[in-house]
């Protein structure tokens, strides 16, 4: 994170090879309820993000995530598409 404001304070840089940079998050959502799987499962990766999987976490409770949300800013509170 910032690693473009850190490159702009490095001398002799040139600017323009410091890329723009685009702040993408993920969200998970949880299942409630008795979870159908045993095992994860992961999907074939998409353009700009590795899918929607699901994943069985150490309580035993299936999440599906990460979905790709392009923001502003960077903000960890769950957003809805």
């Amino acid at each position: 994170m910032y690693s473009h404001l850190i490159a702009k304070k490095i001398d002799g840089i040139n600017f323009d090879d410091i890329p723009d940079i685009k702040y993408v998050k993920g969200n998970y959502l949880s299942l409630s309820g008795n979870s159908p799987f045993k095992r994860l499962i992961y999907p074939l990766p998409e353009k700009n993000a590795l899918g929607i999987h699901s994943t069985l976490n150490l309580d035993g409770v299936t999440i599906f995530g990460p979905e790709t949300v392009g923001v502003d800013e960077i903000d960890f509170r769950v957003t809805k598409n």
